[in-house]
């Protein structure tokens, strides 16, 4: 095992050479040639034939170069980051038992890194790519290779920056692992990838620099548009309309292309669908479709019939939608709830869409209605309810070994910014220092804001999280799935009468969930 912060070293400890071009040239548009998410397919010159992985599949390689460029996903041209000049970046799409090297060359003028979200890396969390937590950064022009390991995972999921905040730049992309032997396997036809993404106009280093101010109170920057696919249509003429200049070297085009999906009458199709967002809680429905629940966060689910999905920031579904309807054209919509935002921007139009187009349908736009939403009686920044979802695979919930209660709340720390804490304890990142380092060095006294809870080796652990602040909030655990025991929306814990709400036969596994407003969450 590499010392964490060798960033020109392979985990396996070799030295690498000059990395090759990028696959793909530089380019303003997604996606490229030869791409075909439909089926998980794409004419990139891959080479997919590396031997053999730990779980008797292939090792694929991939070569990636991280850059900015310009691009102008939603019609507003601006720079961007992008992995071998594309937004979204490459698809990973590989076959249970099969092993991803992924050779990193960052050519932008930040250190970066990535991370396979989901990706247990169990045996080799020197991979996981968090900046401070699991390696140091990769330094501008230095090279590092990832391994992702497949032999008892699949499902879907994604890979991006975990350094800073760059993902929501423009680096990130699916990582699609089907098992041959999937339990829902029979109940599709197709497969097609889709993507959900917030989006602004101005670079998140720049907006970064004001939330971490004193001036900026802790109110995440509202995003400026959503997209599909990397794809949205923005309204350039709000711009004018309220006042904003557009900088220099920027511009605005009305007639940006929305994703367009091609369903033929009859067909199945499996939508693998992903919240790659920074700060939004979508609402995803197809006009005049119902959707058929079979898989949340690489975990196969009994199927569940649904008209309306929630999808917090990186939860994903796979849904199953028949195209049964009147041959036509449909709008595919993801509602962005702006209740779950801090604060109001008035440029920004929720309603993002993409068409979905039926095989023999007539030329034009959509013109469907929205479905009337059975599914979500919930509030518009809570999940879909928890205890509608079982695991194909059941496993009741054991006792635990030990329990974990943390306080979440916001405020400000001593030099008067808002951050985040966990039981008044507010992350310190150290880039340079990786937590990792210390853990297989040996070490067990860390610094505080280091906030590190050590463990045996299978223990049974309950996280109890109090969400002391109005709103919804993501959480999600490196490394682990875990079930859901409880959500409770407005209810702090009690350790006498929350535990008789619990669900402990065959609760719903996954690896990120979300904390109720002012309520709690539970998770074994």
């Amino acid at each position: 095992m590499p010392h964490l912060c060798q960033p020109t070293l392979t985990g396996s400890g070799v030295i690498l050479g000059n990395n090759p071009p990028p696959t793909f040239p530089p380019r303003d548009d997604y996606p490229a040639e030869g791409w075909d998410y439909s089926k998980g397919s794409y004419g990139d010159g891959y080479d997919h034939d590396y031997g053999h992985g730990d779980g008797g599949g292939e090792v694929l390689q991939y070569d990636f170069t991280i850059s900015k460029f310009p691009a102008a996903p939603d019609g507003y041209l601006r720079d961007i980051y992008g992995v071998n000049g594309q937004y979204p970046a490459p698809p990973i799409i590989l076959n249970k038992g099969d092993k991803a090297s992924i050779r990193v060359k960052n050519h932008i003028e930040f250190p970066t890194s990535i991370h396979a979200h989901g990706m247990h890396q169990r045996g080799t969390p020197w991979y996981d790519g968090v900046t401070g937590g699991t390696q140091c950064p990769i330094p501008t022009e230095e090279t590092f290779t990832y391994e992702i390991d497949t032999a008892y995972q699949s499902g879907t999921t994604w890979y991006h920056s975990h350094t800073s905040s760059q993902y929501v730049d423009g680096i990130v992309g699916p990582l699609i692992i089907r098992d041959p032997k999937d339990p829902n396997g029979h109940l599709y036809d197709e497969e097609i990838v889709v993507i959900l993404t917030d989006w602004w106009h101005t670079l998140s280093s720049k907006l970064l620099r004001v939330l971490l101010s004193p001036e900026g109170n802790g109110n995440t920057p509202t995003p400026d548009a959503g997209l599909i696919n990397g794809k949205g249509r923005f309204n350039c003429s709000a711009l004018a309309a309220n006042n904003i200049t557009i900088p220099e070297g920027e511009s605005c085009s009305d007639d940006a292309p929305r994703e367009t999906f091609r369903f033929v009458p009859g067909r199945r199709y499996r939508l693998r669908i992903i919240n790659a967002s920074g700060d939004t809680n979508f609402h995803f429905s197809i006009d005049g479709h119902r959707m058929t629940v079979i898989e949340t966060d690489m975990i196969p689910v009994e199927p569940h019939t649904i008209d309306r999905l929630s999808l917090h920031v990186a939860q994903r579904y796979s849904v199953i939608v028949e195209a049964n309807a009147e041959v036509d054209n449909y709008w595919m919509r993801a509602e962005m709830m702006t209740d779950c935002f801090r604060v109001n921007n008035a440029i920004l139009d929720p309603m993002v869409l993409a068409e979905v187009r039926y095989d023999g349908s007539a030329v034009g736009e959509p013109t469907s209605e929205p479905v009337t939403s059975t599914s979500l009686t919930t509030g518009n920044c809570e999940d879909l309810d928890f205890r509608l979802l079982a695991p194909v695979v059941p496993q009741r919930a054991k006792e635990p070994t030990k329990q974990f209660i943390f306080n979440v709340t916001f405020g400000p720390d001593d030099q008067n910014i808002t951050r985040a804490f966990l039981n008044n304890v507010t992350y310190d990142i150290r880039p340079y220092s990786p937590i990792l380092n210390g853990v297989l060095e040996g070490q067990t006294v860390f610094p505080p804001g280091e906030n590190v809870y050590l463990l045996e080796k299978d223990e049974i652990v309950e996280i109890v999280l109090n969400n002391l602040i109005p709103g919804t909030h993501p959480f999600h655990l490196h490394g682990h799935d875990f079930q859901v025991i409880s959500w409770v929306n407005s209810t702090l814990y009690d350790p006498v009468e929350s535990p008789k709400l619990y669900n402990l036969d065959n609760p719903i596994r996954r690896d990120t969930s979300t904390l109720p407003s002012r309520g709690h969450t539970v998770l074994r």
